[in-house]
């Protein structure tokens, strides 16, 4: 899912040695011939956001010192985790017919789940020896499940609840993403967690309010807009008391067709853009970088490993 961190920072040192890592796991894992092709042309798409999670389960590694041997290996299992969840929800929300798996009806799903699978032995081959550790990222797993299946219910929800929402589907994800690398050093201490889970969810939300904004600004491509869906961008728009705010509630009422409200796309785009959505979201954006800061300041870790941390707030 773009959803899941399509806006975060993506330039890292470490992206050939997980791209290395991840086609090593498809050929070790997959006997079907076909079946690894298909998932190697997946992985290949999915480079094309250079791998964030996996950069934040490096960076987290690092910056408690670790010298695992094993952290290529974890970041690749992350990325998996990310590739299934991304697979899963373009299947499910059919708003994005760019990606090769939206061409293998059946066989996606399988792959999802080989995926998924592949990881998940990853991270107990190498954090099974810490039981509680691994618990505490198949709970994150979980928690993202949830928030993908009250995401797919597609309910209007007020402010509180989205951001709830939110923080299970995109924040957990970057929680696994951030404590997998840093249980992966050896180094993590109790209170430690704590505060890498308040910010790597913080960045999690962050990333999907951003892509929320970006998917109703234009209504060429994918635009959550015309799919009538339920985000904090759409729902401000649906309250906005203007006409346009009145024209898209009747469009989500299935009183206006898609037509009908394509024919007037340019001064819509324009409306939408000068409606204070822009700003809204930015304004719960920094609410969140504040919270994370916070979280981030408390990390018994250098300067420079705090400014990197932040970095990835700062681009989202």
């Amino acid at each position: 899912m773009e959803r899941s961190g399509g806006s975060m920072d993506k330039s890292h040192h470490a992206s050939p040695q997980i791209r290395s890592a991840i086609h090593q796991l498809i050929d070790r894992s997959f006997v079907s011939d076909e079946m690894r092709k298909r998932t190697h042309e997946y992985a290949f798409y999915h480079e094309k956001n250079d791998f964030p999670f996996g950069a934040l389960a490096v960076l987290h590694h690092d910056m408690l010192q670790g010298e695992s041997k094993s952290i290529d290996q974890i970041a690749a299992a992350v990325e998996l985790i990310i590739l299934s969840f991304d697979l899963l929800d373009d299947w499910q929300d059919q708003d994005n017919d760019r990606p090769p798996w939206m061409n293998d009806e059946g066989q996606a799903l399988t792959i999802e789940n080989g995926c998924l699978i592949m990881a998940l032995s990853v991270l107990y081959r190498h954090l099974g020896k810490q039981s509680q550790s691994l618990q505490q990222l198949l709970q994150f797993i979980s928690r993202s499940i949830q928030g993908q299946f009250s995401d797919l219910e597609d309910k209007p929800l007020n402010e509180d609840d989205y951001l709830r929402m939110i923080q299970q589907k995109s924040g957990s994800l970057t929680a696994v993403a951030c404590l997998a690398g840093a249980l992966c050093s050896g180094h993590l201490l109790p209170d430690d967690l704590d505060r890498i889970e308040h910010y790597a969810v913080a960045i999690g939300v962050n990333a999907q309010l951003q892509n929320d904004l970006d998917d109703v600004l234009h209504f060429d491509g994918k635009n959550d807009l015309l799919q009538r869906k339920h985000t904090l961008a759409t729902m401000y728009l649906l309250d906005h008391p203007s006409e346009n705010g009145k024209k898209l509630k009747r469009y989500y009422d299935h009183l206006l067709s898609k037509e009908q409200l394509l024919s007037e796309k340019a001064s819509i785009e324009a409306w939408i853009n000068a409606s204070g959505v822009v700003f809204y979201t930015n304004a719960m954006k920094a609410m969140q970088q504040t919270r994370a800061e916070k979280y981030i300041d408390q990390l018994p870790i250098d300067a420079q490993n705090k400014q990197k941390i932040k970095k990835y707030l700062d681009q989202i």
